[in-house]
């Protein structure tokens, strides 16, 4: 597959995810944010995992050892996204109320899941070049790094800049 039908195709998976979301959060009544965290990621993988196999051709054998291996690096990966979701949870909970302190904490929190995001790849790219070519673990990781920042770019869209206490409006009286 060239670069522009995997462009397309990555594209095509982030709107699907994006398209089904409406209907799913509205055919439930009020989902808690753990639910609609839950929803999307059960979509994500799906989408992910459909994504990685229309653009990486892998033999029988390849796959018989390739698929296992990627699930067990997406259930790692999610673990770690765990952490994340904790912190942007956090975040959202507190940003208007932010302080030296907090804003130091989500800072490294933040750096720490990027940390662990790489270390994990690096892991998993050493046990992706035991039954795939260099050249299919390259493609596997150049797939999972697009997807995981069309994911970011998705976030850094919903999630509001640090404001100095100083910057904010002041509230209204209830």
């Amino acid at each position: 597959m060239n670069r522009t039908n995997l462009g397309t195709a990555c594209r095509i998976a982030v709107l699907a995810v994006v398209a089904m979301l409406p209907a799913a959060v509205a055919a439930a009544e009020e989902p808690t944010i753990d639910q609609q965290v839950q929803m999307i990621r059960s979509l994500t993988e799906a989408q992910r995992q459909a994504t990685m196999a229309a653009n990486v051709v892998l033999t029988e054998d390849e796959a018989a050892k390739f698929w296992p291996l990627y699930r067990d690096y997406r259930n790692d990966v999610s673990k770690i996204n765990d952490k994340l979701v904790a912190l942007i949870k956090d975040y959202s909970e507190n940003y208007e109320a932010m302080t030296d302190q907090k804003a130091k904490s989500y800072t490294t929190g933040y750096l720490d899941v990027q940390k662990q995001r790489i270390d994990l790849k690096s892991k998993y790219v050493g046990k992706f070049d035991k039954v795939l070519t260099p050249i299919k673990t390259a493609r596997v990781l150049q797939i999972e790094t697009k997807l995981d920042s069309m994911v970011e770019a998705g976030l850094a869209k919903t999630i509001p800049l640090v404001t100095p206490q100083s910057q904010l409006p002041p509230k209204a009286a209830e």
